[in-house]
């Protein structure tokens, strides 16, 4: 497209562009890759009107494809990279949160590794009750303050919080947020009281099919602070965090199984000690082994005299069984 300033045929906006510019021949030359523009180049010339051969415009033409071309693979060399990165940062958040045995330690790592990749420094964790069909605020971060509020709602007045664990998908509002909640009716309380969100991006966490909690980032100030692959990358490591929180779970419930095991065990061993104890001392007190009877025995064996009774002497004398009348002493 070649745009000269004595056309009065010419687009009126091209036209209050070159004057503002002081150009009197403007040519137009797009930079597409595989038919999609990503781009243009401009030639202008400001001293007087420049008819372009058919061959000049070709070789621009020419020039403006193979920088194109360059400029689309420095593009994709850019993305490969950030996203090895973004990967790598991936990694390191799941081997953190794998090593990691409480809920606090759990709710760091995960921050740590959502605001590596993303705009977070306004951050929320709630992690849900189903049962009592109540959220308790784990985390929040507030312009990049960390604090465990650890307040607990029901469900039903957390309007965006409800909203993902109900759908179970992820919520984007690039912006108006304000209006969002509004529209659909939704209760819902700010994360800093008076202060409206510019852009919103939730996605719940969740063991198979079991919404555990949710995770949200939001911005005050810049609305389409997120898209759709921030939304992707907050799901990876909201995914992470459940995985994580489970495992606390299921560690807390084998160490809490495991205690209550050794209570037990510990319980048992103790009266059986104690059961021991009193069978040994009914023993000790039980030897009625008389002189008469046994001359020869070990010194180590001494009859019990407090348990001695005269029905025991008769019978031994008797060498017969003689009974035992209550009352007798």
């Amino acid at each position: 497209l070649v745009v000269q300033a004595s056309d009065p045929d010419a687009d009126p906006a091209e036209l209050d562009y070159m004057r503002q510019y002081g150009t009197v021949t403007l040519a137009i030359i797009p930079l597409a890759v595989k038919g999609q523009a990503i781009g243009v180049v401009e030639l202008e010339s400001w001293d007087k009107e420049r008819d372009y051969s058919a061959e000049e415009l070709t070789l621009a033409m020419t020039l403006a494809n193979q920088a194109a071309v360059s400029l689309e693979n420095a593009r994709l060399l850019a993305e490969t990279q950030v996203r090895a990165e973004e990967q790598a940062v991936l990694n390191e958040t799941a081997r953190a949160l794998a090593a990691a045995q409480e809920v606090d330690r759990v709710l760091d790592e995960a921050y740590r590794g959502a605001s590596r990749l993303l705009d977070a420094s306004n951050f929320y964790v709630m992690l849900y009750d189903p049962e009592n069909r109540e959220a308790m605020l784990a985390m929040r971060v507030v312009d990049g303050q960390a604090e465990r509020p650890r307040t607990v709602q029901p469900l039903d007045q957390l309007g965006l919080t409800q909203r993902l664990v109900s759908s179970r998908e992820p919520l984007l509002i690039p912006d108006r947020v304000e209006d969002y909640v509004a529209h659909a009716g939704l209760a819902t309380r700010s994360l800093s009281p008076g202060r409206v969100s510019a852009s919103w991006l939730g996605v719940p966490m969740q063991i198979r099919d079991q919404v555990i909690g949710t995770m949200v980032v939001l911005s005050y100030t810049t609305p389409r602070a997120y898209d759709l692959y921030s939304q992707e990358l907050l799901s990876a490591v909201a995914n992470q965090t459940a995985l994580a929180l489970e495992n606390v779970r299921l560690l807390e419930s084998t160490q809490s199984a495991l205690a209550e095991v050794q209570t037990a065990h510990q319980s048992y061993l103790r009266r059986a000690w104690q059961q021991h104890l009193r069978q040994r001392d009914m023993l000790d007190r039980s030897s009625f082994v008389y002189d008469q009877l046994e001359p020869d025995r070990s010194e180590d064996i001494q009859p019990a005299s407090d348990l001695w009774r005269p029905e025991i002497e008769r019978a031994v004398t008797a060498g017969e069984v003689v009974s035992v009348q209550d009352g007798d002493d």
